[in-house]
């Protein structure tokens, strides 16, 4: 299954559907979440366990306080890859960065192959760039488990003298 569901804020749809959507029947959404949230959900939950499900979907996803709820859920299962298509305007009339989100429903991988686009993908057609493994331990070590692309050992080293070196104020 490929996917670009809709990007829209909760607070900008009515309040029943906002209800739904925040309720019990999605464990992943919460607070000022986005409906994709919800999509992703739904439709990994419909996923065959030998199937595939790629949404392109705002590059946030990766780092908002909205979405911690589902990165954590989907480090449970495979995520072959993340294309980080941010520097390039992938649709000509929205104003956001994208990202391409891959997942499995086998939980067989412990790492996500994360690629950063280096060409227009609407002149090449294609999704290729600079390729490195990130280790999904290595997503549940961030404040909010967030997908940090740029994540390396050099940077989780800092982070782990940070925490240990640190005390928290108030």
């Amino acid at each position: 299954v490929i996917g670009n569901p809709p990007y829209v804020s909760v607070s900008e749809i009515p309040s029943d559907q906002k209800d739904y959507i925040l309720s019990e029947v999605y464990s992943t959404t919460q607070r000022r979440v986005d409906l994709y949230v919800a999509f992703i959900e739904k439709g990994f939950s419909l996923n065959a366990q030998e199937g595939q499900l790629s949404y392109i979907i705002p590059q946030p996803f990766l780092s908002q306080t909205y979405a911690e709820e589902l990165r954590k859920y989907l480090l449970d299962y495979d995520i072959p890859e993340i294309v980080d298509l941010s520097e390039y305007e992938i649709f000509e009339d929205a104003e956001v960065d994208n990202i391409i989100l891959s997942l499995r429903a086998s939980n067989e991988r412990d790492e996500v192959l994360a690629i950063e686009q280096d060409e227009d993908p609407n002149k090449t057609e294609t999704i290729e760039g600079i390729e490195k493994k990130i280790s999904k331990a290595d997503f549940r070590k961030m404040f909010n488990t967030m997908y940090r692309l740029e994540i390396n050992p050099s940077l989780l080293e800092l982070k782990e003298s940070i925490d240990n070196n640190s005390f928290r104020l108030g």
